[in-house]
């Protein structure tokens, strides 16, 4: 059965569905609609898995049966395969398949129960044991977002983008590969965890160096008995002030004590004293002069 003879067999069976699932607010062509989106390469996040973070990669094909399928590999043990099809009623079942290295395959086919949440996800569910496996999907523009709870609980979130047609012929070449690897050849769940954990670290790295006070902030926890270093981090503090004045109950307190700590540390620091000067005088209830303060 070929795509648009799929599609079309929806449309005779919206009672049919309704009737099966007792839900109203997806009628079958709202899921057709779905299920076409989903066609295609996507790219993104694999988020809340019981391993850790992790990018994620698939592609949805149309088959010669009229299923939309799609298999994500790291090696030939390790992998996920899901595939939309319908059934003897024209309902579309979800077949969810896992492979884990060392842990063997699990599978499950879910039915569709209509739409849930304020973002109207379609939900699928495993019939056979209400609450234990549900799959939520939506897609929004080029967005998709597919959430999946084991005993109630969330387990798996993606969130992916659709990739340019043009590339898709890349991604199925390159998931061929690796379903064909080894789990020695491939590449394992853990690296690509670890591959993800080293990306967030270089990002939030790069957004701390954007950043004058992260940056003069971890320079004091560095080097706490330096003067320059607070003094340093309460100019950024001060900076920040003076661009926006609502950051003022935020970052004041603690310029005020980096300025207070680099004069103790140094009283021969003259910018600081000056900066603790032209601040003080502002805000009464600022700490007391420094310079009359007993070190311990």
């Amino acid at each position: 059965m070929n795509k648009t003879k799929a599609l079309r067999n929806a449309l005779l069976v919206a009672s049919v569905a309704t009737a099966a699932f007792g839900g109203t607010d997806a009628t079958p062509t709202e899921v057709d609609a779905l299920i076409a989106s989903l066609e295609g390469g996507w790219i993104g996040e694999a988020t809340e898995t019981p391993m850790g973070n992790m990018g994620f990669a698939t592609l949805f094909e149309w088959q010669p049966d009229g299923s939309l399928h799609s298999r994500s590999s790291l090696n030939g043990e390790t992998y996920i395969d899901l595939r939309f099809s319908k059934n003897e009623e024209g309902i579309w079942i979800l077949t969810e398949e896992a492979g884990m290295e060392g842990l063997g395959v699990q599978s499950y086919s879910l039915r569709p129960v209509g739409q849930v949440g304020e973002e109207g996800l379609h939900r699928w569910v495993y019939a056979e044991r209400p609450g234990f496996l549900s799959v939520d999907v939506g897609v929004d523009d080029e967005s998709m977002r597919l959430d999946v709870r084991l005993r109630g609980e969330p387990h798996v979130a993606f969130r992916l983008d659709k990739q340019p047609r043009e590339t898709w012929a890349q991604m199925k070449q390159l998931m061929l590969t690796k379903a064909q690897q080894s789990p020695d050849e491939g590449i394992s769940i853990h690296e690509v965890v670890a591959v993800r954990a080293s990306t967030v670290a270089e990002n939030d790295a790069a957004r701390d160096l954007a950043d004058p006070i992260a940056t003069s902030r971890q320079a004091v926890a560095d080097q706490p008995a330096s003067a320059p270093a607070r003094l340093t981090h309460a100019k950024a503090l001060g900076s920040a002030i003076d661009g926006s004045p609502a950051n003022g109950p935020r970052y004041a307190f603690e310029m005020l004590e980096s300025l207070t700590t680099a004069i103790e540390l140094d009283p021969s620091l003259s910018e600081a004293y000056h900066c603790w000067w032209a601040t003080t005088s502002m805000h009464p209830r600022s700490p007391a002069d420094p310079s009359t303060r007993r070190r311990n």
